[in-house]
């Protein structure tokens, strides 16, 4: 497990060994115009590690520190000696306390490393303090490899409980599948049934509406020509002669009848020849008289 996985948990050591980073790289960017970029692209890391470096969220190695001297002394705003012994205190004691193994490694290491100087460099008297010292890596070593043991057990499990979740996670997904098509048929159904309610419905209103009132009888009304006909029969009319039809066809309708002009009427009394005999009998008898 590592700082990554926990970037909050930042410990007192990673702290303080991030803020002497970057209050170091603060100083030089003021004297040469560097960037935490330009740094990152020489140490050969991602920016943004960089930043977490500075932060504390994560431990920077033995070799960034490295890295980062070399990179100050080419830009002529180099480490001192005592800035960087500074530094490699501060890293170690950070990576003595971090939760990630591989930087407690990395501490052991160095320890193991130190001794074996100090062993070929040291007279006998000093032999039994780095025995002693040896002894306590020694029981740190196997303290980390409890751990790591620990940790693969946790791993180990983790997975199987991986897989299991994977599994379950697929009898999910093919019951959601499943689900899914059954709601779709299910709301296919019920929008059919909602679709005979409604027209059951507008059936049932149609029975409830009074029927219509019985249209009365209307009288038959001949058609036009058959009106024509008989108009002409009773006037005693002739039939107009036949006009041919249009010769773009269709109907044509009938000419109306001809009507015969009417005289005046006879009033009833005396005809005319009875006046004109009684008229001459009186003019006869006139004349005899007079004789």
């Amino acid at each position: 497990m590592t700082e990554d996985h926990h970037p909050r948990a930042v410990s007192r050591e990673a702290g303080a060994y991030g803020a002497a980073l970057k209050s170091r790289f603060r100083r030089a960017a003021q004297a040469a115009e560097i960037t935490q970029h330009q740094l990152a692209q020489a140490a050969n890391v991602d920016p943004s590690a960089v930043t977490r470096y500075f932060q504390g969220a994560l431990v920077a190695p033995k070799s960034f520190v490295e890295q980062f001297a070399k990179y100050l002394k080419d830009h002529e705003v180099g480490l001192t000696e005592e800035d960087l012994m500074a530094l490699h205190e501060f890293r170690r004691a950070a990576q003595q306390v971090s939760r990630a193994h591989m930087n407690r490694i990395a501490h052991l290491q160095e320890r193991v490393e130190l001794l074996e100087r100090q062993r070929a460099e040291a007279p006998q008297e000093d032999q039994q303090s780095q025995r002693d010292e040896l002894d306590a890596v020694d029981r740190n070593l196997e303290m980390l490899a409890e751990e790591l043991r620990q940790a693969g057990h946790r791993a180990a499990t983790a997975e199987v409980e991986r897989d299991e979740l994977r599994e379950r996670l697929g009898h999910a997904a093919r019951y959601t599948r499943e689900t899914k098509e059954r709601m779709a048929r299910e709301q296919a159904q019920l929008a059919a049934v909602e679709h005979e309610v409604k027209v059951l419905r507008q059936q049932v209103r149609r029975l409830h509406e009074p029927p219509p009132p019985p249209q009365p009888d209307r009288p038959h009304v001949a058609e036009p020509s058959t009106q024509a006909s008989a108009a002409q029969k009773s006037e005693g009319s002739t039939t107009p002669p036949h006009s041919e039809p249009p010769s773009g066809g269709g109907f044509v309708p009938p000419l109306p009848p001809r009507r015969e002009p009417r005289t005046a009427p006879v009033e009833d009394g005396p005809s005319f020849g009875i006046l004109v005999v009684l008229g001459v009998g009186m003019l006869l008898g006139a004349n005899g008289t007079t004789h």
